[in-house]
C-alpha cells in the first residue's frame, strides 16, 4: 500500500484573514447607513406632530386651560363669583 505526502506550503499573504488593516485598502468615502428602527421612529413621530398641529389648527382638539379637566358641573373656587371677590374675602 502506497502512501501519499503532504506538501505543506505557506500561506497566501493576500488571502490571510488575519493581514494588518493597512492591508485591506481604502476605507469607504460613504458614511454608515441609518439603522431601520430609527428610520421608523422619526416616521411615527413626523405623523404625531403632523396630527397635533391639525388638531390644533382645526380646534378639533377642543379647549386648553385648567378648567379642561374639570368636567361640566365645576364650581368656581372658594371665594371668587362671576362678579369678583367675595365679600369678606381677601385680596
Amino acid at each position: 500500500m502506497a502512501t501519499r505526502s503532504t506538501v505543506s506550503t505557506p500561506p497566501d499573504p493576500s488571502s490571510d484573514d488575519t493581514a494588518p488593516m493597512s492591508d485591506l485598502g481604502p476605507i469607504s468615502d460613504t458614511p454608515p447607513r441609518v439603522p431601520r428602527w430609527v428610520k421608523a421612529l422619526a416616521v411615527i413621530a413626523g405623523v404625531l406632530a403632523l396630527l397635533a398641529l391639525i388638531l390644533v389648527l382645526t380646534g378639533l382638539g377642543g379647549g386648553h386651560g385648567p378648567g379642561r379637566h374639570t368636567g361640566s358641573g365645576a364650581s368656581p373656587a372658594v371665594g371668587v363669583t362671576a362678579e369678583g371677590i367675595a365679600p369678606g374675602g381677601e385680596v
